[in-house]
């Protein structure tokens, strides 16, 4: 299945671009301004370099203000960057790793290393089962990757998150799901030295490498919360005030409802800003999304799709749709690779999925 991200074009205030990579393995960008047609998807990579739908991440340059950053691990397991200035034309991808050090393909997460205003972080797991991190200080050159945990703690190219712990404005935190079924978190304060990763569950809770998002919980400023589908199916949340103890995980859907482990996005629903919104394909093929408004209950999941539409825990991403400030758009491949979106402005009724490829 497709693997997806979604960025603003830094440089384009009102231009949202969604990445993959298609049965090619070329690396595409489909792309809309404001609320005009959408267009694309065109090629920014030569066929052949990467395996076919591999995992994609996608960042602001931190200290290059115009500058969009898109990862992907080739098939030669080299981190690789495509990117481009403003409304200029696309550069690379150039690696930015050696060669044989991560799995074809392997899930990618980037960040700002918060409390370093101008340096962006990338995040995969190696062959190894170690967590790394490459960097990059403004328009400088490309440092690491280096080990951030020991080998042997993840599988090879697990899925990962990355977020502010907020409430602590210099805390960089990474999430992934362990070989023993656990979600740990890695974290570094400032530019301090990286610590962990420890567990926030218990062992055996989520599949081992289970897809993982983070989040704000809107109208919280507080808290940070993290999502992964369990063995059972059912949508879990983890969750931490500032600098307090972690939270749950506890369920926020019923068992059985997606496929362990499933691909999941968290984000806004724009023009509600108390509302965080979370995205996952059940095991019927829909899209659907669960909710809560501040501190309140969690509501859902509900479909935003027709059933059959989407492979079961299909990925997803979500995204404002930069141009239309209340609007949140959500993206997801069908078994043909055929990018869709659907979209809600504010706290009115879903929209689509429609094509836009």
């Amino acid at each position: 299945m497709a693997k997806l991200a979604a960025s603003n074009q830094f440089g384009i205030p009102n231009q949202t671009d969604v990445f993959a990579v298609d049965g090619n393995g070329s690396l595409r960008v489909s792309w809309v301004v404001s609320a005009g047609a959408w267009n694309g998807p065109a090629q920014i990579g030569p066929a052949g370099l990467f395996p076919s739908r591999a995992a994609v991440a996608s960042s602001n340059q931190f200290g290059i203000p115009n500058q969009t950053d898109v990862f992907a691990v080739g098939r030669d397991g080299a981190l690789n960057v495509a990117w481009v200035v403003s409304a200029d034309r696309w550069n690379g991808p150039t690696p930015i790793s050696a060669a044989g050090l991560f799995p074809a393909g392997a899930a990618i997460a980037a960040s700002n290393q918060f409390g370093i205003p101008n340096q962006t972080d990338v995040f995969a797991v190696s062959d190894s089962g170690a967590l790394n991190v490459a960097w990059v200080v403004s328009a400088e050159r490309w440092n690491g990757p280096i080990p951030i945990s020991a080998a042997g703690h993840f599988p090879a190219g697990a899925p990962l998150a990355t977020s502010n712990q907020f409430g602590i404005p210099n805390q960089t935190d990474v999430f992934v799901v362990d070989n023993k079924g656990a979600l740990n978190v890695a974290w570094v304060v400032g530019a301090g030295s990286w610590n962990g990763p420890i567990p926030i569950s218990p062992p055996g809770l989520f599949p081992p490498g289970a897809a993982v998002a983070a989040s704000n919980q809107f109208g919280i400023p507080n808290q940070t919360d993290v999502f992964v589908v369990d063995n059972q199916g059912a949508l879990n949340v983890a969750w931490v005030v500032g600098a307090d103890r972690w939270n749950g995980p506890v369920p926020i859907s019923p068992a059985g409802l997606f496929p362990p482990g499933a691909a999941v996005a968290a984000s806004n629903q724009f023009g509600i800003p108390n509302q965080t919104d979370v995205f996952a394909v059940g095991r019927d093929g829909a899209l659907r999304v669960a909710w809560v408004v501040s501190a309140g209950n969690w509501n859902g999941p509900v479909s935003i799709s027709p059933t059959n539409l989407f492979p079961a825990g299909a990925a997803v991403a979500a995204s404002n749709q930069f141009g239309i400030p209340n609007q949140t758009d959500v993206f997801a491949a069908d078994s043909d690779g055929v990018l869709h979106v659907a979209w809600v402005v504010s706290a009115g009724n879903w929209n689509g999925p429609i094509s836009i490829a």
